[in-house]
């Protein structure tokens, strides 16, 4: 076995949501407002927003090469 020291309950929380979501808070930002917590309407904001973004990501996991052609492996 080796050594460790589990994390403090209360901290988990924080430690989990600090790396939570995509690399460096990824590349789709909205500000939610307080009226937001209540409102269970579409947000049409949000909405168009959503619909017209389009992904930078050209790839997942391995087997690929400068983002061009995937590489079947």
């Amino acid at each position: 076995m080796y050594d460790y020291t589990p994390d403090a309950a209360a901290d988990v929380p924080a430690i989990v949501m600090s790396e939570a979501g995509r690399l460096g808070g990824g590349d789709f930002e909205f500000e939610f407002t307080a009226d937001d917590d209540t409102d269970y309407a579409v947000n049409t904001a949000l909405m168009a927003q959503i619909k017209s973004y389009t992904s930078p990501v050209i790839a997942i996991g391995s087997g690929f090469t400068s983002g061009e052609q995937p590489v079947v492996t």
